[in-house]
């Protein structure tokens, strides 16, 4: 049944993309597939398991992605909507002036943040984030970053 993301984490490793994956996916709390493909170490071609220890550093950002793209999912906001709606300190955003010269050389924003463009650019490149169809419905975000092994 996950054939086909074990070959996409797979590529990933292939390419040289990333050293190693490991990957869970749960329905639920149940655990109803787990792979980890690649290395450890490179190097030495110590397969990764596991057991493998990672720093996860600022990868907030990918766990903040997977969040908004479950309440999206479920209705809570729409992609359009004003990003204001939901963080008020981006209401009334300013921007800079065509060839300002100091900082305060700015006017106000012709359009709204929308929340699209905030969770594209914070939440994870393009490179690293693609929806996984399974039987032509939505199943999840493949969600990637590249992580040091402790």
């Amino acid at each position: 049944m996950f054939s086909t993301i074990d070959q996409v984490m797979q590529r990933y490793v292939d390419a040289e993309i990333l050293p190693g994956v490991s990957f869970m996916i749960l329905k639920g709390s149940d655990i109803v597939h787990e792979g980890h493909i690649g290395f450890s170490d490179i190097e030495s071609k110590t397969p990764l398991g596991p057991d493998a220890i990672f720093r996860i550093a600022s990868n907030t950002k990918l766990i903040t992605f997977v969040v908004l793209m479950m309440l999206y999912e479920r209705g809570i906001f729409d992609l359009d909507d004003p990003l204001a709606n939901y963080l008020p300190e981006f209401t009334d955003m300013k921007v800079l002036r065509p060839n300002a010269s100091r900082i305060h050389d700015v006017a106000a924003a012709l359009s709204p943040i929308r929340s699209a463009k905030a969770i594209y650019r914070d939440g994870c490149s393009r490179r690293f984030a693609q929806p996984y169809w399974l039987n032509q419905r939505l199943f999840g975000y493949l969600c990637f970053t590249r992580i040091m092994l402790a």
